[in-house]
């Protein structure tokens, strides 16, 4: 229905599929050596302005925006209960009535990239996750935009433990620890040949 490539539906499909099963499957390469590897997909479409890139995503990961709206609304409603039984509890609190529960958000993908914002959203849906960003490039040069010039905060390492599904951890002051054994994050993106080309520059990748 549009002048767009088929390939590029299936460049976004698959991480999309891989996403819902994410840390529910382990494929045992070879069990003598623990070689294990988790249906994780980073894809990119690469193709000039106009070719569609973006209405070809965004009919494939309209299923999960679907799914997102869905349980966003379940989320609200409980979360107004939820503050419904706090102010109760804290105007008759005995000792004897449990703390009410806040409610979780269930969650198929994300436009926020940021590392701390992945393992909340991950460690609060344990199956995983898929990240969607209209400009791949986002994904490189958003790279520690809140540490002030310090570094990228990490997110290298990060990213190559993502790759592999393995763990990540946060720590803060207000909110405690968090820690992920295991993750299944999936990516897509698309970009056009010249940023790509900027992206990689001499391709001098210290991290492999």
């Amino acid at each position: 229905a549009m002048p767009s490539a088929p390939e590029f539906l299936a460049t976004t499909l698959i991480p999309v599929l891989a996403s819902r099963i994410g840390t529910n499957q382990t494929l045992v390469i070879k069990a003598i050596a623990m070689y294990t590897v988790r249906p994780i997909f980073r894809t990119m479409i690469v193709a000039p302005t106009g070719r569609k890139k973006t209405p070809a995503q965004k009919s494939i990961i309209s299923a999960l925006t679907e799914l997102e709206a869905i349980h966003y609304e379940t989320y609200r409603l409980q979360q107004e209960q939820y503050e419904q039984e706090l102010t109760a509890w804290k105007h008759n609190a005995n000792g004897d009535d449990p703390k009410p529960t806040p409610p979780l958000r269930r969650r198929f993908f994300s436009n926020d990239d940021t590392l701390a914002a992945r393992i909340q959203i991950h460690s609060q849906n344990p199956k995983g996750l898929l990240l969607y960003r209209d400009e791949g490039s986002a994904f490189i040069t958003e790279r520690g935009r809140f540490s002030n010039g310090r570094g990228d905060s990490g997110e290298t390492e990060a990213d190559l433990s993502e790759f592999n599904g393995g763990s990540l951890s946060r720590d803060r002051k207000t909110d405690g620890s968090t820690f992920l054994t295991k993750t299944g994050i999936s990516r897509t993106v698309a970009t056009q040949y010249a940023m790509l080309q900027v992206l990689m520059g001499v391709h001098q990748d210290e991290c492999g």
